[in-house]
């Protein structure tokens, strides 16, 4: 697994998982890049449903691995009740992420003060992921939207991972704070809020689904768990490959005091690779961009998203009172902040989320409109077909309406993306000489990905409004409308 051109800490983490009995097929390599960090590629071409990668079950980070190592290293003196609570109250993505943290405090062992400095003396085996760990991305090297400047965020404005990302940052402090109570560990014991963050987002970034892990079926619930190896894979949409768990292995550890190998994780690459050179992709799933952003740190292109997959999410704030309960009896919900979503199908058309239109008809209806609404319900029951078409007025005005949404959204989204422009020309005058203005803090990097997520929202929103209006034509051309309206205009002019 040996490769050159990489740096001694990736040497070291290809040498511990050679030693803990992966497997990396002869005809791959491992890469590092500025772009890509750690990558896999081909050395030569590669056939079809070919077995790049085997990890064994014991290399990965799991809750059973957080559990023995919390209670090994931190309850030595701690009552039955403390293990208790460590192995019922911390859920299992806190066992992992206070694993990882509990390696960083590992290095304090020059600190007298250190929790676990004896105890991981006694015991180094508890912690035996370190190479692993001090080769995965720096605090600084993080791009999701969590270790964005201030700046950075400001690129997002408008979209709905500003939102999300304020929401996560609460979310993950709560933990930490729960977690840390919990353990009996501060901030002067280095479980710290920034250790907390970096650990988290390995997990929202790196993870795997536990039950890669279960060899039987099982009801339990799946959670986050951290494969070394695995997570070396950048991600590519539609990519065709699985995920194997082996319960027969033929692989052994060249260690003499390893576990027997009772278990793999495979990856299958299926499509053929004629090319040599050519980078080995995992398929992360049908993520819209907004996923990916947060969890991940980059975007793709609405171009190369499955359809349906890209979305804009429409917020709806709240309806009077006196529509509130037909709503919820026709299945629209409450309404209060309920968000619906636009996408784009085939050809790039806009595609409107079942329900949003009834929910608009029923929004606009006037008092007799609403009445033949509330008399198909006592028909048809909870149906949402019962607001199919109320009258050509009432369609309009839904429509209508939805474009006020549409307009709305899109303003603020091109906005922002002027004064992202705007800023790329401050850049090329800096570099000219000229006195730099407003860039303020932002890497070239995350204004590339911010304004790739940014066009997608603009361009899904921008179909939205052609088929509005194709919408409103089409309503008006079929209850006689647009005569209607001509007639009108001409008798204001008599």
């Amino acid at each position: 697994m040996d490769s050159v051109d990489l740096p001694p800490h990736v040497h070291h983490l290809l040498d511990w998982l050679k030693e803990g009995g992966a497997y990396l097929s002869p005809s791959v390599e491992v890469k590092y890049d500025d772009v890509y960090g750690l990558f896999l590629r081909s050395t030569t071409p590669l056939d079809s449903n070919n077995k790049i990668l085997s990890v064994p079950f014991d290399l990965a980070i799991s809750a059973s691995t957080g559990e023995e190592a919390i209670i090994g290293l931190l309850g030595q003196n701690k009552p039955e009740a403390w293990k208790k609570s460590v192995r019922d109250e911390l859920g299992p993505k806190e066992k992992v992420i206070s694993y990882v943290i509990l390696h960083w405090i590992a290095r304090q062992l020059d600190d007298e003060s250190s929790k676990i400095n004896e105890a991981w003396r006694q015991q180094p085996q508890l912690l035996r992921h370190a190479p692993y760990i001090e080769a995965l991305p720096t605090a600084t090297e993080m791009t999701t939207p969590l270790w964005f400047t201030p700046e950075e965020m400001e690129l997002l404005r408008g979209t709905s991972v500003f939102g999300a990302t304020a929401d996560l940052r609460c979310q993950w402090e709560e933990e930490w704070k729960s977690v840390g109570t919990l353990l009996d560990l501060t901030e002067a014991d280095g479980f710290t809020w920034e250790r907390y963050l970096l650990a988290s987002t390995y997990i929202s970034s790196r993870s795997f689904p536990s039950k890669l892990l279960d060899l039987t079926p099982t009801t339990a619930a799946s959670y986050p768990i951290l494969v070394p190896a695995l997570d070396l894979l950048n991600h590519r949409s539609s990519h065709p490959v699985t995920w194997v768990s082996n319960p027969s292995s033929s692989l052994s550890s060249s260690s003499p005091d390893a576990k027997p190998i009772v278990g793999t994780i495979d990856f299958i690459h299926h499509p053929d690779l004629p090319n040599p050179h050519s980078q080995i992709f995992n398929n992360y799933g049908a993520k819209p961009s907004s996923s990916l952003l947060l969890s991940y740190g980059f975007a793709l292109p609405l171009s190369s998203q499955p359809e349906h997959v890209e979305t804009v999410p429409l917020l709806i704030a709240g309806v009077v009172s006196s529509k509130q309960d037909l709503c919820e009896d026709l299945g629209l919900g409450k309404t209060v902040r309920k968000t619906w979503n636009l996408t784009v199908g085939k050809n790039g058309e806009a595609v409107v989320e079942d329900g949003l239109r009834a929910l608009l008809r029923v929004l606009v209806a006037d008092g007799e409109e609403e009445g033949l609404i509330r008399s198909r319900a006592r028909v048809d029951g909870t149906k949402t077909d019962v607001v199919d078409v109320v009258s050509g007025e009432n369609e309009c005005m839904a429509l209508d309406t939805l474009g006020a949404m549409v307009q709305s959204k899109l303003q603020v989204l091109l906005d922002v993306d002027q004064s992202d422009r705007e800023g790329d020309q401050t850049e090329v005058d800096a570099e000219k000489g000229k006195k730099q203005t407003g860039v303020g803090n932002v890497r070239k990097s995350i204004r590339r990905t911010c304004r790739i997520y940014r066009e997608g929202q603009i361009e899904i929103l921008q179909a939205a409004q052609i088929w509005i209006e194709q919408e409103i034509t089409r309503v008006e051309d079929e209850f006689g409308l647009a005569e209607e309206i001509d007639e009108d205009e001409e008798d204001e002019e008599e």
